[in-house]
């Protein structure tokens, strides 16, 4: 499952996100995707994957430095 919203940090022109495991080890996995300047390909990078019990997240904010979520169990 995915977030309804991404974010879009246009310093350096990456979208932010969020997809969720919902099996038997519920997780979030926060990546975020952005252009190659060269090939035009898209670039996913997985930032963290962070261990849950399953919750409702609707969208999230960031800063310079973070990537905030709050999230209801």
């Amino acid at each position: 499952m995915a977030l309804a919203y991404y974010q879009y940090y246009f310093k350096t022109g990456e979208y932010f996100s969020f997809v969720s495991n919902t099996g038997p080890r519920p997780e979030f996995s926060i990546f975020s995707i952005k252009t190659d300047e060269e090939t035009g390909k898209p670039i996913t990078t997985i930032l963290a994957t962070i261990p849950s019990k399953l919750a409702y997240l609707h969208s999230f904010s960031i800063t310079k430095k973070y990537i905030i979520f709050i999230f209801g169990m």
